[in-house]
């Protein structure tokens, strides 16, 4: 994925220099580029800009990802019940 970025981005950042670059959906998933937090709903727009993941990156890209946003109930399946410790314990 890291590579990807660099192919798709070589052009812009060599004509404009390294520019902030902000990301969000799959890429902060458990399954993404690195697991970035979850906010729980309702939440103030204004709060994701103060939750953003830094992703570093070897040649210094800013990058940043958005908080997914998540409801927390008991009939609510999301990522946080289904994640599981080494030894398969839901957590």
């Amino acid at each position: 994925m890291k590579a990807l970025l660099i192919r798709l981005t070589a052009e812009w950042f060599q004509k404009y220099g390294p520019m902030p670059t902000i990301m969000a959906g799959m890429v902060g998933s458990i399954n993404g580029w690195t697991d970035a937090a979850y906010l729980d709903c309702p939440v103030d727009l204004g709060e994701l800009s103060s939750q953003l993941t830094e992703v570093h990156h070897s040649k210094g890209y800013k990058i940043r990802i958005v908080p997914g946003i998540c409801v927390r109930d008991k009939d609510n399946w999301n990522r946080y019940s289904r994640r599981r410790d080494s030894a398969g314990r839901s957590f």
